[in-house]
């Protein structure tokens, strides 16, 4: 029998419910459950189920007491932008629409405010998914309050609201520069303040479990919900601990996000030229951003390749791609890279010759990623004028080894690796840290280990 704390990390592919458990100079993950997540389509609208997830985070907990575990509290980081709606009853009104399914709302927006306009005042660049685009669209008669999906969650097993910083900032309703609700566009898209739970810090306690959720998982002892940092890509860059301002970091996944931390975001005209975003993070800082897209282009030749009878591993992907002499590049922002049929056929098109070798590919697709980032990290150092000196990257993309020694060769900066469940660490870290288990100082000296 242990005590600990779970770390639910929900991503719009799958979910994940981990147990961790601190022991000395250790701290231990088990994945306890695993479970797909996949929007549903109705009357042609693309949904979240939030109560099929939270079945599936239940099952997790249950088999968690079920060993005879003791837990101390959980916390939820997911995806940002996406939202639901309370009525006023505090009942969810409807499952939460698909940040897929956004189609052109901004279209509506823009006629009230510019995309430059938005970003100067939020730090959010334009992307058509934006929370304040779709809420602007929203009609319903009956609505109440609003909360983003972890926050939904964390409600639904509570019964209380509000809404954590860092998933805040992904929406577009926030100033980060004032680090508060902003209500200029609050006003434009015809949202109201009642409208929004008390916004709060990364590291403060939602409320616990209520009596019912308490029967229904067999518990005796209650259990607090932590609101940690409840976007994954804030939650993952809190498990590295405190940047200093020359240190920079790189999320290798199916998109890279490169990144530093500020204290206020980066605005200005260069900036929203430049693709800049900036998110939040504890202590209501500021990720300062650049999103460019990131192992997609090999996750999609290895799947056609596999479909061509070649089943190549990710080291063999490794080799192929070394023995190549291959230098040229191709834009991974083109439209035709997206979501292509195939890569490999789309990918052969752009090229400048058609008898490529599988190898001559897939070093074109690794020589584009690597530039991506160089130009990423290019724009960070320009916005905020200084130099970077070394870069944490975390994520999956780190057990690539040939990428990660390009990177190292070709950025010019000290390459060190962080975590390849970073988020997942992250979530746990805040939880452990705001119930006073832990300090920061003994954190960084612990192992952490995955069973």
């Amino acid at each position: 029998m242990s005590c600990g704390v779970i770390a639910c990390d929900l991503g719009a592919s799958s979910g994940r419910v981990f147990f961790s458990t601190l022991k000395n100079e250790e701290i231990e993950f088990v994945e306890v459950h695993r479970f797909i997540n996949e929007p549903y389509e109705r009357n042609g609208k693309l949904y979240w189920d939030v109560y099929k997830i939270i079945d599936e985070i239940e099952n997790g907990i249950k088999k968690i007491i079920n060993d005879g575990n003791t837990i101390l509290s959980i916390g939820f980081d997911s995806w940002g932008v996406d939202y639901g709606w309370l009525d006023t009853n505090g009942k969810l009104i409807e499952d939460p629409s698909c940040y897929r399914d956004s189609g052109e709302k901004w279209k509506k927006v823009e006629k009230k405010l510019s995309k430059f306009e938005i970003f100067n005042e939020s730090g959010i660049n334009f992307y058509n998914f934006n929370s304040l685009y779709r809420i602007n669209s929203d009609d319903l008669s009956d609505r109440k309050e609003l909360l983003f999906m972890p926050n939904l969650i964390g409600y639904l097993l509570t019964s209380k609201k509000s809404i954590e910083y860092s998933i805040a900032t992904t929406s577009g309703l926030i100033n980060q520069t004032k680090k508060e609700y902003s209500e200029k566009i609050i006003d434009k898209i015809g949202l109201k303040k009642e409208e929004l739970p008390k916004l709060v810090s990364a590291g403060t306690t939602l409320g616990v479990i209520t009596d019912k959720k308490m029967k229904e998982y067999g518990c005796e002892d209650k259990f607090d919900v932590i609101n940690i940092n409840c976007h994954d890509t804030a939650s993952a860059i809190y498990s590295i601990g405190e940047l200093e301002e020359d240190t920079g970091f790189i999320i290798l996944g199916t998109w890279s996000i490169i990144g530093v931390v500020r204290e206020k975001p980066i605005l200005g005209l260069k900036s929203f030229e430049l693709g800049i975003t900036n998110e939040g993070i504890s202590e209501e800082k500021s990720r300062v951003q650049h999103l460019i897209p990131g192992m997609w282009i090999l996750q999609r030749l290895k799947k056609d390749f596999e479909k061509m009878g070649k089943p190549y591993t990710y080291e063999m992907i490794n080799k192929l791609a070394k023995e190549s002499k291959e230098t040229q590049i191709v834009d991974l922002e083109k439209e035709c890279l997206v979501y292509p049929e195939n890569m490999i056929e789309t990918l052969k098109e752009l090229v400048l010759k058609k008898d490529y070798s599988d190898g001559d590919l897939l070093r074109i697709a690794y020589n584009s990623i690597v530039n991506k980032i160089k130009v990423g990290i290019n724009n960070i150092e320009i916005i905020g004028n200084k130099k970077l000196k070394k870069v944490v990257t975390l994520g999956g993309g780190i057990q690539d080894k040939y990428l990660v020694e390009r990177l190292s060769k070709e950025l010019g900066v000290k390459i060190e690796k962080g975590y390849i469940e970073a988020s997942v660490i992250g979530n746990a870290k805040c939880q452990y840290l705001s119930k006073g288990i832990i300090t920061e100082e003994k954190w960084r000296k612990l192992n952490i280990n995955f069973k």
